[in-house]
């Protein structure tokens, strides 16, 4: 009688079946496996390629990114309190701004977390977060110009505060446009480089 085989004891490649190597298989087993990126096979390089370019804390990227996030912070801080010392406008152009800097804090935070993590976005999805920021802020600083116009046309006494507020808001907007324009501009450069 021949003895059955203790289920424990066999290795793990006596109850593999065939091993697919179809590039679609090979990406799941790659998302889905337990192993660190340090310990993976030879199917690394397919799936995470290897940024072309060196990144700084001190590097222009990173510190452009700070600046947006800083000048996103003081409009939102203008713009709300501009707003809220003059109550008569629209809930469009009272919120549009606001969901305009406060999107573009999260996202520009969430770049900025990579390249301190040292896990960089690929450049074309931060151009293109940059793109739609350069878009925003010229629209919400349209918008705060045209809410300022009205305010300004009739200023009195409390007002002339919301109508200065508004205008320095209009103006950081703008300072944003610049600086996102100018990350745009390094990245397409940079990218124009290592080709």
């Amino acid at each position: 009688m021949g003895s059955v085989p203790n289920i424990c004891q066999l290795s793990p490649n006596a109850l593999t079946v065939q091993d697919d190597r179809r590039p679609s298989v090979l990406v799941l087993k790659r998302l889905f496996s337990r192993d660190s990126i340090a310990n993976t096979s030879r199917y690394t390089y397919d799936l995470y390629p290897p940024s072309n370019y060196e990144y700084s804390l001190c590097g222009k990227e990173f510190l452009l990114k700070i600046a947006e996030i800083l000048v996103s912070v003081i409009c939102a801080g203008l713009f709300t309190d501009g707003v809220q010392q003059n109550l008569e406008y629209s809930t469009s152009s009272v919120l549009f701004p606001n969901v305009v800097f406060s999107s573009c804090i999260i996202n520009t935070s969430v770049i900025a977390l990579g390249y301190v993590l040292g896990q960089v976005m690929p450049e074309v999805l931060i151009r293109a977060f940059n793109a739609i920021a350069v878009i925003l802020f010229f629209v919400s600083a349209c918008i705060t110009a045209i809410t300022w116009f009205a305010i300004a046309r009739h200023v009195e006494g409390e007002d002339i505060l919301s109508a200065r507020l508004l205008l320095a808001q209009v103006f950081t907007s703008s300072l944003n446009v610049i600086l996102y324009a100018i990350d745009i501009a390094i990245s397409i450069r940079k990218s124009l480089r290592g080709a």
